[in-house]
């Protein structure tokens, strides 16, 4: 097969083309350029009301079963309420026995294709309700960044909302769900549900 010559100029165009082409879109392509991962890339437990409550503090009071208390006067932190911790089936009623856990991790959706994102769209995701729940702090830091395949709620009776959750979170924003992962999930729900 017979090639013709391509002028430098061209061939420096086609050379620069190929690499502005985003990798993800080109699914050969390797992984070139993903950054390090830094939970500051995700402006998590931002006040986009104004109100003075955080986007953690808003989320304890939407899951409270009664009432909250705040630990002042302008009613900006949460002291006091009743959770039902669904990683670990306890209930809780002091604030600061509780995370406000993000379901798909940051630092798992950053792996995961996050670091594409633009900063607005991390902004979301990380105060995304769809993707918080208030849960005991130790159950949460044991979790850490790992996803499903790697850890589950304690609370068996959750494990298939928890799955379900987790899918539906990646599919909202376009993140890969792997096989193993949908595999899990059909297992896990389709036994509960025996």
């Amino acid at each position: 097969m017979k090639t013709k010559n391509i002028s430098p100029h061209l061939a420096a165009l086609a050379v620069m083309a190929i690499l502005a082409f985003p990798a993800h879109l080109d699914g050969h392509a390797a992984e070139r350029s993903q950054p390090e991962y830094s939970r500051s890339a995700f402006r998590h437990w931002v006040d986009a009301d104004r109100d003075c409550q955080n986007t953690r503090h808003e989320t304890l009071i939407a899951w409270s079963r009664v009432p909250v208390s705040f630990t002042n006067e302008r009613e900006c932190s949460v002291s006091t309420g009743s959770w039902d911790d669904p990683y670990t089936g306890q209930t809780y009623s002091s604030a600061r026995r509780l995370d406000v856990d993000h379901v798909v991790p940051l630092a798992w959706a950053w792996s995961a294709g996050a670091w594409r994102w633009t900063p607005e769209r991390r902004r979301e995701f990380a105060n995304d309700p769809a993707n918080l729940l208030p849960v005991y702090l130790g159950a949460n830091r044991s979790k850490g960044a790992k996803g499903p395949t790697e850890w589950m709620p304690p609370n068996a009776a959750f494990h298939c909302e928890y799955l379900l959750r987790f899918t539906r979170v990646l599919e909202a924003y376009s993140l890969p769900v792997e096989q193993a992962l949908r595999t899990m999930e059909v297992a896990t729900c389709d036994a509960w549900e025996s």
